[in-house]
């Protein structure tokens, strides 16, 4: 929690609201510096605070005591530790962190919002095998969209399963479900209505019935060596993860989530809770 940034700015810079194309930033005690566009900073509903307490405690040293900045949505590297200096510039910052590492795939724009996403936290096979259990996580991404659905398929994408997301009380909603706010009667959504948490989903896929006749004339089960299980999410306006986005480092990267599951270890795996 702390003070928005919107607010410091508007009280100790005359005119600042005009200042369109401005960059904020940041510099710390540590040498670190970066910036951001001051539109995003200026924007209410997007929650960028200067941050001086984490639960309702003073922030640990480690985590930028005695104050650091906190920008929901954006990259963590914008989120500068122990705070010194505030400054508005014409342009970015020069500093090597902004210029020359975290770039967006074809090096020419510093990386700022990140995008939405899909994991695959746990599975269990039960003992009959008709289908595979399985839990994850989602989130709308930088520009504060709710998570509108979660898929899960076992074909290389041919197929889909809408999985069940559970809205913020960890109540499940039905398939396909949009995730909903667990607000108390009273309180108000913060950063003027965006979602910036995570959102837990659930989805249980059925499993092909590979029977096969043997030399006696009666049926077994022809069960996989190797499943293969992916993800993908979509926020409210519709837009969905990319298959496989490519970026030289690695930055971004949100991707289908995939993982590869040994039909024996999948059936000894104890479904994790969360």
């Amino acid at each position: 929690s702390g003070v928005l940034l919107a607010d410091i700015l508007e009280d100790v810079v005359p005119g600042v609201s005009k200042m369109q194309g401005m960059h904020v930033v940041f510099s710390g005690v540590d040498g670190y510096e970066t910036s951001t566009p001051i539109e995003r900073i200026l924007d209410r509903s997007c929650g960028a605070i200067l941050a001086d307490k984490i639960n309702g405690k003073p922030l640990p040293l480690d985590h930028g005591y005695p104050v650091r900045v906190f920008l929901p949505g954006i990259a963590g590297a914008r989120s500068v530790k122990w705070l010194h200096n505030i400054r508005l510039s014409p342009r970015e910052c020069e500093s090597t962190w902004q210029r020359n590492y975290y770039k967006e795939a074809g090096g020419r724009q510093s990386i700022q919002e990140l995008p939405h996403q899909s994991l695959i936290l746990s599975h269990h096979l039960p003992v009959d095998k008709s289908s595979i259990e399985l839990g994850g996580i989602a989130w709308g991404g930088g520009s504060g969209e709710r998570v509108s659905r979660v898929e899960v398929s076992l074909d290389d994408g041919a197929t889909w399963v809408p999985a069940r997301l559970q809205n913020h009380s960890g109540k499940p909603g039905r398939e396909g479900d949009e995730c909903k706010s667990s607000l108390q009667q009273g309180q108000q959504p913060l950063s003027g209505g965006k979602h910036w948490g995570w959102s837990q989903w659930r989805a249980s896929v059925p499993l092909a019935n590979n029977s096969q006749s043997n030399n006696n004339g009666t049926s077994t089960q022809a069960q996989p060596k190797l499943y293969e299980v992916m993800c993908r999410s979509f926020d409210s306006n519709g837009v969905c993860q990319p298959r496989a986005p490519w970026n030289p480092k690695g930055y971004l990267y949100n991707g289908w989530h995939t993982i590869r599951l040994p039909a024996t270890a999948a059936a000894n795996e104890t479904s994790k809770q969360f």
